[in-house]
């Protein structure tokens, strides 16, 4: 949305993809958008601690490998 946008455009400043653009964010990106997409499944599907530990891992793999630009 266009009103994210002014949160969201820092996280596009690299020319060039690379894994650590994928963590480049704003505060307010942080909080609303990282941590809560990890907390918010964390409560609502009752994971234990082992489960959000690879749940965790996942995202950020994921996160790092798509703005790597790796496919596979």
């Amino acid at each position: 949305h266009k009103w994210f946008y002014r949160w969201h455009s820092d996280h596009h400043a690299f020319i060039q993809s690379h894994a650590l653009a994928g963590l480049y964010c704003s505060v307010v990106e942080m909080i609303f958008v990282n941590q809560l997409s990890i907390a918010i499944p964390y409560q609502i599907l009752g994971l234990s601690m082992y489960e959000m530990m690879i749940f965790n891992v996942y995202v950020a793999i994921s996160t790092l490998k798509g703005h790597a630009g790796i496919y596979f």
